[in-house]
Formats: C-alpha cells, structure tokens, sequence
C-alpha cells in the first residue's frame, strides 16, 4: 500500500445509524401521524388520540386523513409540522458529519474530540475516488501519513495537543452522535442541491441513508411535502460552498484587512436605566458573593439567576458584530454556539489564499529563511500556533508539512479529483473568514463567559481574550463599563471553578480559592443534585 498505510477506510464506508424519532407512538400513529392529528388539536381542542379514534369511529381511512392535512400544512410551508418531529443518529467513518452537521442551527450533537484522542496512519479515510486511481491514492497516503507522523512527532516532543493538531487533515476516522429535527434535514437536503459539487460524498450518503428511512419512521409524506413547499428554510452555516459567491465574512476580511486579530464590524447598543441598574447591582452582588467560602457555597444559584433574568429582560439590547479569521479546527468550535448568528467564507476560497501563499514563499520555506514578516503572511492563511512558532526546530517542518499539504490538494484536483475529495488533505490548520453577532446573553452568561475559560481550545481562547480586550475598550469608550465589566470567564459568574481541575483565572476573584474548596465545591453539587432528584 503506498504511504505505508496498512488499513484503508473510503469515504463510501461512512456507517449511519439511526437511534429514532420522536413523537413516537408505535402500533398506533406513524410520527407524521402524530404531527397531523396535533395540527388538528390546535384548533378542536382534543387529544391526538382522541382525534384518531374519532377517525376509526367515523370509519375514516386514518392513512388519507394524515395525507390530506399534511397537504394542507407541510406542503405548504407551515414549518412547526416540520421542526416538531426529531431525528437521532450516530455516525462512524470520517470527520466530515461534524463540519457538516453540528453548525446547524436546530441541530445538536456530540462529536469525538481531536483535541483529546490519539490519531493514527491507519484512520487515514479517502475518498472513493482518489482511492481508485493508484496515482492519486499514493499521493494522498503519502501526504496524511507525513502530516500524521509529525502531528505524533510534535506531541512527543511537547507540543500542546490543541496546537500540535493543527496539522491534521479532516480525511480521518471520526465519530458523532446528532440530533436533528425534519426541517432541518430538509434544509441540508436543499443546500446539498445547490452546493453538490462542493459538499463531501458524507452529505450524499447521510441523506440518502436518512431518506430511506422515511417509510420505517412514518415520515415519507411529511419530509417531501416540505422539501417542494413554497417556503424557504432557515439558512446555516455551511463552509463547503461554491468560492466564487461574495459573502457578508468575505467582504469584511478583506476590507478591515483581518489578520489574525479580530475586529468590531458594526454595534448597535442601549442600556436604558433599569438594565444600567441592574447590572451595577449584579457587580455588588458578586463583590459581596466573592467574599466567603459561606456565601459562595449558598449564594451561587441566585447571582446566575439574577443574570439570567437580565439577559431574558435585555438579551436584544446589544448587538456586536464581530469579524475574525480563525482556523478550520476552531471554526468547528465556533459552530457549535447555534445562539451566535454566524456567516463563514468557503473552505475553497480560504483553501486557494493559503495555496497561493505557501506557493510564493515555497523556495524560503524550504530553507526555513523565516523572517517575522513571512510569518504574519502566512500566518493569516494558515495558523502558526505559539508555542510551535518559538521553537524553529519544530515550526520550519511544520511549515514544510503544511506547504506541502496543500500542493498535495492542488495536483490531486489538477489530476482529476473534485475539490470536495482533495478537501480531505487539508490541515485544520487553514484559516477561513466568519462573521459572528453577539448579544447579551452571548456576551456576558454564553458565548464570552465559556471560551475565556482555560479550558476552551487554545486558539479559541486566545482569540477569545483578545475580542474580550477589544470589547471592554469600546464599551468603556460608549460609557458602557457596566456592561464591559460583565464580560468575564464562567467561573466569576458563580465564584467558583466548575471543572474537573482549577486554575488561576479564579483566584482573579476569589483569591482565598484553593483545592479543598474546590473538592468541597463539587460535593455541594452532588449534594444540590441528591437533593432536587429526592424530591421529585
């Protein structure tokens, strides 16, 4: 086998299995079924299954009385048909369902985290049609396998994980478990119809396996009555794309000149008095909080609720509109926060500005002629994590390995594979350009709170402090410190750290923290959990 690749994995091997749908009555309503007699109960008041005896009663043929409703909701757009029924599954043979799927607005999912597990030359997954062609499969084995062995190399040398990772492809063994609703399968099914030529086959064959399902879930009428229906469906996030559509992520990169520091693109903000009152009040209240391990320990539910109702009573108050440029692998993270409205570039369009780059500066790369000018150059197209970068016995193969990778990506395509297959040599490394809007609550309970944490992805986090900076500046300056004062990591939010381990973000606020009030604190958990469960 070229590569020294010992097992291979196609693409076309992506195993699906479906863990069922809800509503769900077997023996008695099809979930269609359900979702129909419900559309009835809006209006005649009674249960589903007092609605489906009726039919019985009236010698009506349940089978055309679901059809007929259906026709006259679904078919014709009402989406509450469609979003009502819910769809689980499990994946296993590539990477690809989570860069798919988990950006999906009304989607969710858990996926197998590369930042935690060990990645071998033997879950190199190809495409089917590079692997056909002899040419292109060495090619390609040879490159995953180089990128693989120096991703293990760096990682027994030191090299963080989350930093050390950026150099893997996406073509390996992944896992996931999503939950989606019909509406939103009908919406990947729509954007796969435009965007086929640029979508992975993982997206083919997820549909194709979802819509053979449909008559074992009951579900065949519904689902293609929304997918003809004369009304759109909520658009997601999608990277693979055609790279010649201009988009919103696009235009502001370009403009503001985005590198590898984020920048407010718009804000739109009022703090009428009562919320101004509020939040000085939810700042005393945490200063008087961080003061006991007693107060702590007893306190903590009511400061959160406090600030929950905030952001309840306020959420639409503030809009910020955030541009930044970070990696594929921490785009995977940023997707994943479905109450931060997002728009991202092409994964083909970021691909050829980080070919065209690494292209010009190849001769300089090979003699690792690496000057901090170079660096920042390539580093807007390609992420140059810290601590490979310091050392340049390290970042001169890193740079090689990933100059290499995409002139691997562009003889594949050169040589007959379609972008959407060569795709898969591509180190997570490449940064693409998005576009995000933060609320309230994103800002000070959601989004900030969690990735300012230390155990958010190390870019992430880096970024995440740097827009956090950037932020506090521009609210102090809109008189706004109320606000920026509340922008600070989840463990200031209940004045304790609620992971497995603590670190020194904590002591910022509660100085006297240590480890037997942390130990302590999660036996209060425990006992919360003990005692909420007993009384239900």
């Amino acid at each position: 086998m070229p590569g020294g690749v010992d097992m291979e994995h196609l693409t076309s091997g992506l195993k699906v299995d479906f863990l069922g749908v809800i509503p769900s009555l077997p023996e008695i309503l099809s979930s269609e079924g359900i979702i129909a007699f419900s559309a009835l109960l809006t209006f005649k008041g009674r249960t589903i299954k007092k609605l489906y005896q009726e039919t019985l009663e009236k010698e009506q043929n349940p089978r055309e009385k679901i059809r007929k409703i259906l026709s006259k909701s679904s078919l014709r757009g009402h989406a509450s048909i469609a979003t009502t029924p819910t769809v689980a599954l499990s994946f296993s043979g590539s990477k690809f369902p989570d860069s798919l799927l988990t950006g999906i607005i009304f989607s969710s999912g858990l996926m197998a985290s590369g930042r935690r597990t060990k990645t071998e030359v033997s879950d190199i997954v190809f495409p089917d049609a590079i692997y056909k062609s002899p040419s292109l499969r060495g090619l390609y084995a040879d490159q995953a396998k180089a990128n693989i062995d120096f991703l293990n190399l760096m990682l027994e040398t030191g090299i963080p994980q989350d930093e050390a990772s950026k150099i893997m492809p996406y073509g390996i063994l992944g896992t996931g478990i999503m939950v989606l609703p019909v509406e939103s399968l009908v919406g990947l099914r729509r954007e796969y119809e435009e965007e086929n030529d640029w979508m992975p086959n993982e997206a083919k064959i997820i549909i194709s396996e979802f819509e053979k399902k449909l008559p074992e879930f009951g579900l065949e009428n519904l689902y293609y009555m929304r997918l003809v229906a004369p009304r759109d469906v909520y658009p997601y996030p999608n990277i693979f794309k055609n790279p010649k559509k201009e988009n919103l992520a696009r235009f502001y990169s370009q403009e503001l000149k985005i590198n590898q520091h984020s920048a407010i693109v718009d804000f739109r903000g009022k703090v009428p008095q009562d919320l101004a009152k509020r939040l000085k009040k939810l700042k005393d209240e945490a200063e008087k909080l961080y003061q006991s391990k007693r107060k702590i320990k007893g306190e903590w539910p009511e400061i959160l609720k406090f600030r929950r109702q905030i952001c309840r009573d306020y959420n639409l108050s503030i809009e910020v509109l955030l541009a930044s440029r970070p990696s594929w692998r921490v785009w995977g993270e940023k997707k994943r926060h479905r109450t931060v409205p997002q728009i991202v570039d092409s994964i083909y369009y970021a691909v050829g500005e980080a070919s065209d780059i690494f292209e010009k500066n190849l001769a300089k790369i090979k003699d690792e002629k690496l000057g901090d000018e170079l660096l920042l150059k390539i580093d807007r197209h390609f992420s140059i994590p810290p601590t490979i970068r310091s050392k340049p016995e390290v970042l001169g193969k890193y740079l090689k390995i990933a100059a290499s990778s995409f002139l691997t990506y562009q003889k594949l395509v050169k040589n007959g594979a379609k972008p959407c297959e060569a795709i898969s040599i591509i180190p997570r490394g490449v940064r693409i350009s998005v576009l995000q809007s933060y609320n309230l609550y994103n800002l000070i309970s959601g989004y900030f709170p969690l990735r300012l944490c230390t155990t958010a992805e190390e870019q992430l986090r880096g970024m995440t402090e740097k827009e956090a900076v950037l932020l506090k500046k521009f609210l102090v300056s809109q008189k706004l410190k109320t606000l920026a004062d509340q922008i600070i990591p989840k463990c200031h939010l209940v004045g304790f750290c609620p992971e497995e381990k603590f670190c020194g973000k904590i002591k910022a606020a509660v100085p006297f923290y240590e480890e037997a009030f942390h130990e302590e604190m999660k036996e209060e958990l425990e006992r919360r959990f003990l005692k909420i469960k007993d009384q239900i």
